[in-house]
């Protein structure tokens, strides 16, 4: 939702973009989608949909990282807008190749990974009895459970990552194969993915790019929706039915990404508002203007101008017709 904000900014300093006043209308509209992510998160101290699945809302249990957390998101979408922007200047200012861009990112990419995962193999984050979940939790996700004879008690060791207990896990050749064609085919997916990312940036420009996630979280969000009411036991669906809560926030998110998308519209012209002059510096208006300026504010010369080709056309093509009818009777 702050993104578009974000990435119009860094497109006026860096890119040189101008800024116009419908864009400027679509900023300001992304503000009410905001308003609406902060009550669907006030509403969740009040759903109670933790009786009912296993799901904790941490931010809920510790209210403080809520602040906390808003100001990592505002920080990491403002490093991704800067990023973006400047791989866009990079290609079209400095003439650097998007494979080169891409080479570059596979290669740092695989560096760090593998050196945080190996350090992490070595290094637990945790280690608990019979504990419930924590904020760890949301990080360290591997988890390898020692259970103690004596006293019956789970002995639970968390890691962010842990290449040994990744190769336990494959205790006969079909697993393997299977585990070889689900990471190639991901790596290929994910390939794929960074590259039409790139490709939307260099022939278009970042913010296209960010258009393709307000659609995406909402048909996640029906998707999701869909799946919950179809997989869960019937007593739990007559508890998501009778709760008024969980469905104001699955309303209010959703309007909220439908606002962004009409937003994001905005921006690009695809929707028009003809009021308050947010409609004079569109393209199509500006083309009819330019036009305006060279044939001068009488529109019948323009009408004229255009009769005129339409007939050297119809000419040409009556030439050609007799040119072709004689070549073909010679």
């Amino acid at each position: 939702m702050l993104e578009l904000i974000f990435l119009s900014i860094f497109s006026k300093t860096i890119l040189n973009i101008n800024i116009y006043s419908h864009q400027k209308a679509a900023m300001i509209l992304t503000v009410f989608p905001l308003l609406l992510k902060i009550v669907t998160i006030i509403l969740s101290f009040y759903d109670g949909i933790t009786k009912y699945i296993n799901v904790v809302y941490i931010y809920i249990e510790k209210v403080w990282l809520i602040p906390v957390g808003v100001v990592i998101y505002s920080f990491l979408i403002l490093l991704k807008a800067y990023i973006n922007t400047k791989i866009k200047y990079y290609m079209d200012k400095k003439y650097i190749s998007s494979h080169k861009l891409l080479i570059l990112y596979g290669l740092i990419g695989t560096l760090f990974c593998s050196i945080i995962s190996t350090v992490s193999t070595f290094n637990e984050c945790e280690k608990t009895y019979n504990s419930t979940q924590n904020i760890v939790d949301y990080f360290c996700e591997i988890r390898e459970i020692n259970i103690t004879n004596i006293e019956k008690i789970n002995e639970t060791t968390k890691y962010l990552a842990n290449y040994k207990l990744y190769l336990k896990n494959f205790t006969n050749t079909e697993e393997s194969l299977l585990e070889i064609f689900s990471v190639s085919l991901g790596a290929a997916s994910f390939f794929f993915y960074r590259y039409f990312c790139l490709m939307i940036i260099k022939y278009l420009s970042p913010i296209h790019l960010m258009f393709t996630i307000p659609p995406f979280y909402l048909i996640k969000k029906i998707i999701l929706r869909a799946y919950l009411l179809a997989s869960y036991e019937t007593d739990v669906k007559k508890q998501f039915d009778k709760n008024s809560i969980f469905k104001a926030k699955f309303i209010l998110d959703s309007i909220g990404d439908i606002f962004c998308i009409i937003s994001n519209l905005i921006y690009f012209e695809i929707l028009e508002l003809n009021f308050c002059n947010l409609n004079y510096y569109l393209k199509k208006a500006i083309i009819e203007r330019g036009l305006l300026d060279f044939y001068g504010d009488d529109e019948n010369e323009i009408l004229i101008e255009d009769d005129d080709q339409n007939q050297e056309e119809n000419i040409r093509e009556n030439i050609n017709n007799i040119t072709g009818n004689e070549l073909s009777y010679q």
